[in-house]
């Protein structure tokens, strides 16, 4: 079994089968994992490292943010290893405030991504009307 699939077992059994980003199942979307700190960079594949994201969000994270944004990939990274301590910890209300502040954002970034009108939510204060608009829009139609 490849190292990546091996430790995204891992986080899956440890953190759930859910996209950390999105929340999403893994029976909504196929699950893959992230690298926190890029092997480029000298992370290294192992569950410190990691974080379980939806294939849709591993692309948004390298092919745009990375790219065109690396502040906001830096800063979603970030997130992601402050979410993991929490879960980690049992910090029920920062779990809460990151599935109710951060999720629908990235969310609505992968929607708008689909539709190609890519903006960034984080810097969007009415962005939660758009995603809920969106996603009642879409969600038939977008398997994530």
């Amino acid at each position: 079994m490849r190292e990546n699939k091996k430790q995204l077992h891992i986080l899956c059994a440890s953190f759930g089968f859910e996209c950390m980003l999105t929340g999403y199942k893994w029976f909504e979307c196929e699950l893959t994992y992230h690298h926190i700190k890029k092997k480029a960079d000298g992370g290294l594949t192992d569950i410190l490292n990691g974080a379980v994201v939806s294939s849709k969000v591993q692309n948004l994270l390298h092919d745009d943010l990375e790219r065109n944004n690396p502040e906001l990939y830096n800063l979603i990274n970030k997130c992601l290893i402050l979410y993991k301590r929490a879960l980690l910890e049992g910090k029920t209300e920062l779990i809460n405030q990151y599935r109710n502040e951060i999720m629908p954002k990235v969310k609505y970034m992968v929607i708008n991504k689909s539709e190609s009108k890519f903006d960034n939510p984080f810097d969007n204060p009415s962005y939660k009307t758009k995603y809920y608009n969106n996603q009642k829009r879409l969600r038939p139609f977008i398997r994530y």
